[in-house]
This record gives structure tokens, sequence and C-alpha cells, in this order.
């Protein structure tokens, strides 16, 4: 601010611009009266303090910019990489609807002549039994050995054609739009459906896949999330899984859940692998955004991605771990109510 007239023991302002802090000049130890000269000095101690408090407070202000600056970018970044996604997710959605149909044709047409051929087979089997008393000993081996063989064709063929149908299901699956709506889920029949979708979708993303050993107690109480999302969860975790366990011999990795012990209202997930584990110093900065011990492998989003769904469910997750023994993320997710059921 600016002042223009001091007296003893008081401060007077005929014109200010803006008080922004205000000194005080009191009375002397030895009762006597303040010179000019002393007034020049706290006139002077008050102009260089409100320079001083003024730098402060701009440079404040340039620090609070920088954050909602940056703050600004993360979300343009975010923005930009769910555009990405769903431009790749229109592109995938059209690829795999063709792939699906090309496949199905040709398989439905398969499955037919396979179940045609069972039909033969049987056929068959009842011709051998009565032309039986007609046949040698070595024409009854020879007729049961193709019998054998044809019959090990037939359940080979069904079961490959069984395995491609399941595939061409589950790319379909993967290409279904959300709404990111919440729902009820049964942990334990989506886990069922849910564990295809994430093997295939990291397929090839090292060279040995690790099968999850699941523990998923019966009974469970339904907990609210979205199913997609709750796969893309997993999915991030168990592709960091495969990650840790890169080096490590006896891969394994587990998933456990039950009602959470300390707060009923919750489901604890536990999703656990027995790899490099994760240290100390690096362990709170996991879930931070762009933040990635991979290098050029990772993009440093998965995880923050994990933290976000979870929390829009009304959940959370976190996770414990100590290097060279592996990591468990903990995931509590609201149990529903019976209100909401």
């Amino acid at each position: 601010g600016s002042v223009e007239e001091l007296s003893n023991g008081t401060s007077s302002f005929k014109k200010s611009v803006e008080l922004v802090h205000l000194l005080i000049l009191g009375k002397k130890k030895s009762d006597e009266p303040y010179t000019e000269e002393d007034v020049d000095i706290f006139f002077t101690i008050a102009q260089e303090s409100a320079v001083a408090i003024e730098n402060a407070c701009l440079y404040d202000q340039v620090i609070e910019s920088r954050e909602e600056a940056l703050q600004a970018k993360r979300k343009t970044e975010e923005m930009e990489l769910e555009l990405i996604r769903r431009e790749k997710f229109v592109f995938v959605e059209k690829l795999v609807k063709g792939i699906a149909h090309e496949i199905n044709n040709p398989i439905g047409a398969a499955q037919m002549e396979i179940e045609r051929l069972e039909s033969v087979l049987d056929q068959l089997r009842i011709l051998r039994e009565k032309v039986a008393a007609h046949l040698s000993e070595e024409d009854k081996e020879l007729w049961d050995t193709q019998l054998g063989s044809q019959g090990y064709s037939i359940r080979l063929l069904t079961r490959t054609t069984a395995h491609i149908t399941q595939v061409v299901d589950t790319l379909n699956q993967m290409q279904k739009a959300d709404d990111g709506s919440i729902h009820n889920i049964d942990l334990r029949s989506y886990w069922a459906t849910a564990v295809p979708l994430i093997e295939a979708q990291s397929h090839g993303d090292v060279f040995e896949q690790v099968p999850i050993s699941a523990e998923i107690q019966r009974g469970l109480p339904l907990i609210k999330a979205n199913a997609a999302q709750l796969t893309q969860i997993f999915l991030n975790l168990y592709r960091n899984a495969l990650y840790a366990l890169k080096y490590q011999n006896n891969k394994k990795i587990t998933l456990r859940a039950a009602p959470d012990p300390d707060d009923g209202r919750f489901l604890k997930i536990v999703f656990q692998d027995n790899g490099c584990g994760i240290p100390e110093d690096i362990l709170p900065k996991i879930f931070d955004y762009m933040y990635t011990t991979k290098g050029t492998e990772g993009n440093g989003i998965g995880l923050n991605v994990c933290r976000t769904m979870a929390e829009n469910f009304g959940g959370s997750i976190t996770c414990e771990s100590e290097k060279g023994k592996g990591a468990a993320f903990i995931i509590r997710l609201k149990c529903s109510t019976k209100e909401s059921q």
C-alpha cells in the first residue's frame, strides 16, 4: 500500500491502493517522541515490507498457476489418450465384427459336418456288431482300430471348433461398448467370464502366460462395480504381475476374495504375485500419473487408471510389497445393500 502521513504511535492513510499488512509503531521505552528521522526509517521499513510481501504473494500465484497449468496439461493428455482409445475401439470393433463373421460361417458348417460324421460313426459301430460273427479276429481288430481312430479325430475336431467359437465369443465381448454405469456384480460368476478376456488381451505381452489361482469364497455379497472397468483393473494388475515374474522360476499369481474383516461394508480382493517386488522408496509413487518403472515398456497410466476406476466404484486400491518378496494389490469394493438390489 502507499502511506502519505505518519504520526507518533499511530498510522493514518490518506490514500491506499491496497492494504497488504499493517505495521504499528508503538511508544518508545524512553517515552521520548519519535523524530522525523525515526519516522522516515519506519516508512522505509513499511515500503520494503510491502514489496517483500507482494513478491511473496506473486510467487505463490506463480506456483499456483504452474500447478493449475500442470493439471490442465495432465487433463489434456488424459483426454487425448481417451480419444485415441476410442478411435482404436471403433477400428477394433469393425475389425472384430468382420473376423467373427468370416470365422463363424465356416465353423458353423464344420460343426454340422462333425455331427454328421458322429452319426455315420455310430452307424458303423452298429454295422460292426451285426457282421462280427462273419469277421476274423484280424478284421475285428482292424475295425476296432479304425473306429477308435475316427472317434478320436471327431472328438478332437469337436474340441477345436468349440475353442475357436469361444475365442470369437471372447473377441465379441472385448469390443462391446461400455456406458460406464455401475451395477451389482456377483464376483464368482464375473470371474469365470473375465479370465478368458484377461488372458486373451494379455496374450503376447510376455513369453510365458501364468494361470491365476482364484480363491473366492462362496456366498459372498454382490459388489457395486462396472464389469468392463473391473476387467480393465485386473488386466492391468495381471500384466504388471507378468512383468514382475519375468525372471522368476516358480511363477505364482493368486486372487483371494472375502469380506473385509476391518469393514463389513466392503469386499476385500487381494491380487498377489511372487515376483521381484517393489522397493520401499518407490511404493508410494506407483499410482501417480505417468510414473513407471518399466522405462520405454511402460506408459505410467495403468495403475493410475486402476485407482481412478476403483474410487469411482466407491472403493479403493492399495499395494503392499517388499523388494524380492512379490506384491499384493488390495482392492476394496463396496458391497451392495438390499435396497440397491
